[in-house]
C-alpha cells in the first residue's frame, strides 16, 4: 500500500492523505509501479507500507503524461525486515483482447 500527501496542490487546494496500491517491479533498484494520479505532478510526501507493516519513504520517479501509470523509487537499503520480491512484468506477453485482472486498494479497504 502507498500513502501519499500533497501538502498543497498547484491550484492551492489541500489534497488530503489518500492511500493507493502499488507493486514493487524492481526490488534491486527500489522501483514501485502505481497509477499516474497517485504519483501526481506537484510536491508530495509519500511512504510505502509493505505487508509486514514496515513503512519506508518513497519519492516520485516518473508519471506518464498519456497512460495511467507512474513510478516511485525507494532506497532498497532502507528495508530492514523482509526484502520485497519484484512482480515480474512481461510486456511482450500482452496481447490485444487478452483478459487482465488488476488488484488494488479500494479506498484503503484491507481485503480489496
Amino acid at each position: 500500500m502507498l500513502r501519499y500527501e500533497n501538502p498543497r496542490a498547484f491550484d492551492g487546494r489541500r489534497m488530503g492523505a489518500p492511500q493507493a496500491s502499488g507493486f514493487v517491479v524492481d526490488a534491486e533498484r527500489g522501483i514501485v509501479l502505481t497509477n499516474r494520479h497517485v504519483v501526481g505532478s506537484g510536491p508530495q510526501v509519500a511512504r510505502a507500507l509493505f505487508p509486514n507493516q514496515e513503512e519506508i519513504a518513497i519519492e516520485p520517479l516518473y508519471s506518464d503524461p498519456v497512460h495511467d501509470f507512474g513510478f516511485y523509487r525507494y532506497d532498497p537499503a532502507s528495508v530492514k525486515l523482509n526484502r520485497p520480491v519484484s512482480l515480474r512484468l512481461d510486456p511482450d506477453g500482452a496481447r490485444i483482447g487478452e483478459e487482465i485482472r488488476l488488484i488494488g486498494n479500494d479506498a484503503g479497504e484491507q481485503i480489496s
